[in-house]
């Protein structure tokens, strides 16, 4: 597979709180709120989605390789979204946004899981990451009762 040949056609963002920011006097760990819907990608921000990934994969200086202690649930669901893409990618990855959360380290800060859908050339591509505020991107989880993830993300310019 050509990374190079990348192109992001949507994504899904679900908000995973940092473990150390644990409200004052609450007994449980915070929960993720997950994204009802697809984002809605601007160009920038998807030229910014393509271009991370593919930093990921050609400037780590480490090959990819298979995980030997991957999870079974993880596996088994990037198998069914390639293999059958009919079913929308927000309720099939719903539960990874928990298990990210129950295994990141607890200096972790927030983020958002993100799950982009694309192509390389002809091949299908999911991509499961995490953003972090970081140089060049924002976002912002707009309050609200629900525990649904109303995440505003820009690209900045």
């Amino acid at each position: 597979m050509d990374i190079g040949l990348l192109s992001v056609e949507g994504a899904v963002f679900h908000h995973v709180p940092g473990k150390a920011r644990r409200a004052a006097g609450a007994a449980a760990e915070p929960e993720p709120r997950l994204s009802a819907g697809e984002s809605v990608l601007e160009d920038r921000l998807r030229a910014f989605l393509c271009d991370r990934i593919k930093r990921t994969f050609t400037e780590s200086g480490h090959p990819i390789e298979r995980d030997p202690d991957q999870s079974p649930a993880v596996t088994g669901l990037m198998h069914e979204a390639l293999v059958d893409p009919s079913h929308e990618i927000v309720e099939r990855f719903r539960p990874l946004p928990a298990l990210l959360l129950e295994v990141q380290a607890p200096i972790a800060p927030q983020g958002l899981f993100a799950v982009v859908r694309g192509r390389c050339g002809t091949q299908r591509v999911v991509i499961l990451m995490k953003v972090e505020q970081e140089q060049g991107l924002s976002f912002e989880i707009k309050p609200d009762d629900s525990p649904v993830c109303q995440a505003d993300v820009r690209q900045l310019g």
